[in-house]
């Protein structure tokens, strides 16, 4: 089944076992749920110990900068057309 929706709950959000998160069209994340905390690590972004990640990654989608003080959508999309898009089988 494939859902889309804008803001849910931590509880609500838990209950999704994939992940696809769009900005302006860019694939910011794709993959399993339970890995985007490892993810965003690695990109240089952690979440407090008991932050909601559906918050965060709103916000992160929202205004890069206030997840990463150097993260701007620039560097979002630029991060997707050398990394992710090239994944992306069409």
């Amino acid at each position: 089944m494939i859902a889309t929706i804008h803001q849910p709950s931590g509880r609500i959000f838990k209950e999704f076992d994939r992940l696809l998160l769009l900005q302006e069209g860019y694939q910011l994340y794709q993959g399993p749920l339970t890995e985007i905390a490892q993810y965003l690590k690695s990109q240089g972004m952690t979440m407090a110990k008991y932050q909601n990640v559906a918050d965060y990654i709103i916000k992160m989608a929202q205004a890069p900068g206030l997840c990463r003080f150097n993260l701007s959508l620039d560097d979002l999309k630029q991060n997707y057309e050398a990394k992710i898009g090239p994944k992306i089988v069409r």
